[in-house]
């Protein structure tokens, strides 16, 4: 269906066809839902909002990763407001579909929620994919190896590949392919990081500009369809504006205007290539993504538990698709969910975002590549405060985000705390799993995949669906604990103390791996109130140890357990379960984390020390032949100092944060 009604005349369609419409209201197009969890006997309550449109509701039900609703669970009167659900246990979430259905055939109206009563905390999320632009394999050592520990301490195994904006997107899909194949039961995610190759693919148009803009748009996607075929043989389309959208068989574009599998990995991308509109170049843009988002994941920054819908569009009849079409109306049925019906509000754009915070924002408007009416420009986001989170955007043009300086991937240039936008309105995205603690990337995957499991509007599947940010964020963040000592004993234990998340806590999750970018285990639950623990029972040889401070969130879709940020230390040399360090000798390295100065002291002679980063290289290295010794370490990271005293090494991890 390639030729539609553009977007820039939308509005003025909806202008033309406004008495027959009056009646109709963006948030009539949604149900705006929301759970109440009672966790003592366990039940969901459903909530919905009053509406006069309404003729009755339809009630399902399914498990989070099922296509199929089934038969409803209840069909319900025009008026009706609640449906309580008594059919659930503690420690499981629900996902639930509420249909409207009104006067019009053409007006469909739907609400989804996946309600947590009590669910346990994800604690793994599986493996992640980081393509890297290998232009900044050197120059971001640091920035990206405190990225690897973050998605460590998130519950990650990375896999790291560094790869040039000159490699084909055949090579690195099949570099994905190899590694999800490996193991296609963790492999889930893929992140892309800088300019990587990006795959063209069909002859779409689904912001209805006709010939202006169709042909091959960026397709991301495709590196997530690892069992899909594409060709480049068929399509022969120059009539777009831009060559960029130009499709012929042998240029290395794909003919495929939908996804030719189902997409089997969430794929997210940060590329900041061609924003000469911010004053920053590319790699200080880039650099300032990566502190940004370190600092939102440790929780050194937040945004107020709200949603904000801007809607320069309104509801309007398509000739073409013979539907209503409403794009704001997935700003209403995703935030509600995670916040409630008083906490999402209609407002305006940059002039409110400069000043106040908001979790998620979503704003559409007539677009073309830097802006979009009624919203404003990629200059906005170039000079103003924009302090909203999580993004989405809908207009012409700038979903095809390849253009210079394009409003897309604006956010993720600007301060002080983007980090995410999608192109939501055709078709509609889905978020509402992220209230109970699902990533940016699984939401990917069923925008990707979603034919007729959720309401979509229209381009389902399309090549146009893509991520712009960190595929792994989670919607709420827990601060984490902080300084995490080990001290192996001089018989058979391992003994650990931190100092407390500032956050309200249920208590800490204690893990242990071998290795350090591994699938760690839980050996311990603690409450609230300890930050010791005492290992017993070492693995022989390495140990990494991980500790998760562990909140009860509660959100518009119940409760879940959330987990923070893990801080990780290590100890090495174990033996059948004992390290062999010599009787009474007590080993302190102090501060930790430091700004720089470093102080190792033991009770016997320190006879070496050598200082690795993360990646192995040996950054510094002495022979005291003393009890006290002082380094200095000047660059920001996390080091691993191997010192030995008394005959024996050990290795402390250090942290220098300037």
């Amino acid at each position: 269906m390639k030729y539609l009604y553009s977007l820039c005349i939308a509005a003025a369609l909806w202008l033309s066809a406004k008495s027959a419409v009056a009646q109709i209201t963006t948030q009539d197009m949604a149900v705006m839902v929301t759970a109440t969890v009672d966790t003592v006997k366990p039940s969901v309550t459903l909530n919905w909002d009053v509406n006069p449109i309404s003729n009755g509701y339809r009630i399902f039900r399914k498990t989070i990763n099922s296509n199929n609703w089934g038969s409803p669970l209840t069909i319900l009167g025009p008026t009706t407001q609640t449906f309580i659900d008594s059919n659930v246990v503690l420690d499981s979430a629900y996902e639930y579909w509420v249909y409207r259905s009104t006067d019009s055939q053409y007006v469909q109206s739907d609400g989804y929620l996946y309600a947590s009563i009590k669910r346990h905390p994800i604690e793994y999320f599986g493996k992640v994919i980081l393509l890297v632009d290998s232009t900044y394999r050197d120059s971001f050592a640091v920035e990206l190896n405190r990225l690897k520990f973050d998605l460590i301490g998130d519950g990650w195994q990375v896999i790291r590949h560094d790869v040039s904006e000159n490699d084909s997107v055949t090579f690195i899909r099949q570099l994905i392919k190899t590694d999800y194949f490996a193991d296609t039961a963790n492999v889930t995610t893929v992140f892309i990081f800088g300019h990587v190759p990006v795959p063209y693919s069909g002859d779409i148009v689904p912001d209805g500009h006709v010939p202006y803009h169709v042909g091959a748009w960026p397709a991301d996607g495709i590196y997530g369809d690892v069992y899909g075929v594409y060709t480049d043989s068929v399509v022969d389309d120059t009539e777009a504006s831009y060559t960029a959208n130009w499709n012929v068989p042998g240029d290395g574009k794909y003919d495929q205007s939908t996804f030719s599998g189902k997409i089997m990995i969430g794929v997210g991308r940060v590329d900041l290539s061609n924003m000469d509109s911010f004053a920053l170049s590319e790699p200080g843009l880039l650099k300032q993504y990566l502190n940004k988002d370190h600092a939102f994941r440790q929780k050194k920054f937040t945004a107020r538990p709200r949603g904000m819908v801007c809607d320069n569009f309104g509801p309007f009849y398509d000739a073409d698709l013979y539907n209503y079409e409403a794009f704001a109306s997935c700003g209403w049925r995703d935030y509600v969910p995670m916040f409630g019906q008083n906490n999402v509000t209609a407002q305006g754009y940059f002039n409110v975002l400069d000043t106040a915070t908001y979790l998620c924002a979503y704003g559409c408007g007539g677009g073309w590549p830097l802006g979009a009416g009624g919203i404003g420009t990629t200059g906005n986001y170039a000079h103003d405060s924009v302090r909203s989170v999580f993004t989405t955007l809908f207009g012409s043009y700038f979903g095809d985000w390849g253009f210079a300086n394009d409003f897309l991937r604006a956010p993720l240039a600007s301060m002080p705390m983007a980090l995410s936008c999608e192109w939501s309105g055709r078709p509609y995205w889905h978020f509402h799993f992220m209230a109970s603690g699902q990533t940016l990337g699984y939401c990917t995957k069923w925008a990707q995949n979603n034919s007729d499991t959720y309401q979509a509007n229209f381009a389902q599947r399309y090549m146009s669906i893509g991520l712009m940010g960190d595929p792994t964020l989670r919607l709420l963040t827990v601060s984490p604990a902080a300084n995490l000592q080990l001290q192996v004993n001089d018989s058979t234990t391992v003994a650990m103390a931190w100092n407390h998340s500032p956050d309200t806590i249920r208590g800490y999750n204690i893990y242990r791996c071998a290795v350090l970018n591994g699938h760690y285990t839980r050996i311990a639950s603690l409450p609230a109130n300890d930050t010791t623990y005492i290992d017993s029972l070492p693995l022989t040889g390495s140990n990494y140890y991980m500790v998760r401070a562990l909140k009860l969130e509660q959100t518009a879709s119940g409760y879940y357990y959330n987990l923070s940020e893990g801080i990780i230390d290590s100890a090495f040399g174990i033996i059948s379960g004992i390290e062999q360090v010599a009787v009474n000798n007590q080993l302190l390295v102090y501060p930790n984390p430091s700004s720089g100065a470093v102080t190792v002291s033991s009770t016997k002679q320190i006879d070496e020390i050598k200082i690795t980063g993360v990646t192995g290289q040996l950054v510094y290295e002495a022979r005291p032949k003393q009890t006290r010794f002082n380094f200095e370490l000047n660059q920001d990271g996390i080091y691993f100092a191997a010192i030995t005293s008394g005959g024996v090494t050990v290795t402390r991890k250090v942290t220098i944060t300037k």
